[in-house]
């Protein structure tokens, strides 16, 4: 089973072929095709056939230029609720960057996969005084681990014409919850990756 990033046959054409050589262990591996009414986009669900991940990869390719260009890769995991969310908002996929089939993007997109085939992620919520204040997403990209702001709860009131206070919105709220740390609670939803380090199942 090769998911780790080391996907050495470039005699693949499409990203088609790609998906299938990278999920082919039917032993672990179910590759399902959810939507084929859309016209211009194939997609795959790939998931664990056991209970050992609960994670699902989402697998858009264009169906024109014989699979060469991809849509998006997204995936979900049901005890990751936010991110959930904001997959869910981005409508528009990779926006044509990076989609192309070729060495490099072959290179990114192994990386990507390695989120939730190897690595797993962290969703982190931060309350305040039992209400949420702010949401990261933390995982391992390209070698390094990578923080990412999901939802900050006390930005959402302000409008366009208050923007140049974000900076000190952000300060300010940094500053409470450091002087009232009792008052702070951490949920960490770590999600296992589908496979663990190594390949291992």
């Amino acid at each position: 089973m090769d998911v780790s990033g080391n996907t050495q046959d470039r005699l693949m054409k499409n990203w088609k072929e790609y998906l299938f050589k990278k999920f082919s262990d039917s032993g672990i591996f179910q590759v399902d095709l959810v939507d084929n009414e859309d016209e211009f986009i194939e997609t795959y669900s790939i998931k664990r056939k056991d209970s050992h991940s609960n994670t699902e990869i989402i697998f858009e390719i264009f169906k024109s230029d014989n699979y060469t260009e991809l849509f998006n890769i997204t995936f979900y995991n049901p005890d990751s609720p936010i991110h959930n969310e904001e997959n869910k908002l981005d409508i528009h996929g990779f926006d044509g960057q990076g989609s192309t089939f070729n060495d490099e993007s072959i290179e990114h997109h192994d990386d990507w996969l390695n989120i939730p085939l190897i690595h797993g992620w962290t969703e982190k919520t931060t309350f305040y005084k039992d209400s949420p204040v702010k949401t990261e997403l933390i995982w391992i990209q390209n070698g390094k681990t990578v923080e990412i702001p999901l939802k900050q709860n006390y930005l959402d009131n302000l409008g366009c014409l208050f923007f140049p206070f974000v900076p000190i919105v952000i300060w300010w709220t940094h500053l409470k919850l450091k002087m009232n740390k009792d008052e702070v609670k951490i949920d960490q939803r770590i999600i296992k990756p589908m496979i663990g380090h190594e390949g291992q199942a």
